[in-house]
């Protein structure tokens, strides 16, 4: 049986060999030549006419080396180098709006390429919020020289808050509290969502506060669970309870 004049090629869907600069065109045979492997035994074997299939011919392939590294490309199992070279001819065949494969001398698709047909993420729309809204937690920075005075609230949980306070006489009544009992303060916010689906605090602006009971809260729960009739009695974690209402 008469040998194949060529063993693998790399196939460009979408365009042909006229169409892309010859610089990239030489960018896709480089990182084919690499997908092979470096020191493998492989030449090029020509450009297929009205088609961008670039064509190698394998020279000496012990024990099909060549042939098992391309498979286990496909099959999300292959080395470091090879895989990383799969990947680089995958994303420039997305940026030249292109897809292909590396087939072998009888068509068989070996590796295949989804390049630009390949569903991409949907560019996340941030949405911005404006509300009246309240916060919660120890006053634990106060400070400033305009009308607008920045406060640094830290809930039970360790997460910070920054907000500003409306008017210097409010701020200096909550700048008695500080390190002291939990404040919650009232006022109109924006939150935003990020590309996580999660609401972030961007602005806050304090118009009004009250000072919060400063015992346990385990006291506290103690307390609620004494009542009769409200439901706290019949849990078997309280606190759990009382975190998942406030959101956490």
């Amino acid at each position: 049986m008469k040998k194949p004049d060529w063993t693998f090629a790399l196939k460009l869907r979408r365009c042909k060999p006229d169409s892309l600069p010859i610089g990239r065109l030489a960018e896709y045979l480089l990182e084919f030549a690499a997908l092979l492997g470096k020191d493998a035994p492989v030449r090029f074997a020509g450009i297929v006419r009205g088609s961008a299939i670039l064509r190698a011919r394998v020279l000496d392939d012990v024990d099909g080396e060549v042939a098992s590294r391309l498979h286990l490309v496909a099959s999300g199992n292959a080395p470091k180098d090879a895989s990383g070279k799969a990947e680089k001819l995958d994303s420039m065949m997305a940026v030249d709006g292109l897809y292909g494969e590396v087939i072998a001398h009888d068509g068989a698709i070996i590796v295949p390429f989804p390049g630009a047909k390949r569903v991409r993420p949907i560019p996340h729309e941030e949405i911005a919020v404006t509300q009246d809204g309240e916060l919660t937690g120890v006053v634990t920075r106060i400070g400033g020289r305009d009308d607008t005075v920045p406060l640094l609230l830290e809930d039970l949980d360790g997460t910070f808050y920054e907000a500003n306070i409306k008017g210097r006489e409010l701020a200096k009544e909550i700048g008695q509290h500080i390190f002291g009992a939990p404040i919650r303060v009232y006022g109109n916010g924006t939150w935003v969502q990020s590309a996580e689906r999660r609401w972030d605090l961007t602005r806050f602006t304090v118009h009004s506060f009250e000072v919060l009971d400063n015992r346990p809260l385990t006291e506290l729960l103690g307390e609620l669970r004494d009542i009769p009739g409200n439901g706290w009695a019949d849990l078997e974690d309280p606190i759990k309870e009382w975190r998942s209402i406030r959101g956490h």
